[in-house]
């Protein structure tokens, strides 16, 4: 019974990864799409908050391993940074590459 649910647990664990979860260097890919977005949202003179939701249902960050706060994080720092959407992008990629090495 013990063996059944070890088996059990190595199998969710198995299709967890393979369900679609990115690597770290395609999460910082990701994010920065998302900020690139953020970025043209603010320049459109969208609400942050609204831009958030939008960003949390456009990327469904559940699916693709990405936690809901790493995507309001990516959003909010693009409202504040006020940067033309690519460089924002470019921006917070080399930033979010720079984490994984540490």
């Amino acid at each position: 019974m013990r063996y059944a649910g070890l088996v059990l647990f190595a199998v969710l664990l198995s299709q967890q990864s393979a369900a679609g979860e990115l690597s770290q260097e395609e999460q910082c890919t990701k994010l920065g799409e998302v900020a690139e977005q953020a970025s043209r949202s603010r320049l459109e003179g969208l609400n942050m908050n609204r831009a958030i939701d939008a960003a949390l249902i456009d990327h469904d960050a559940e699916k693709l391993g990405i936690s809901e706060k790493r995507v309001m994080a990516a959003v909010r720092i693009s409202y504040m940074a006020k940067m033309k959407p690519e460089s924002m992008r470019e921006y917070y990629i080399s930033q979010c590459k720079k984490d994984i090495l540490r």
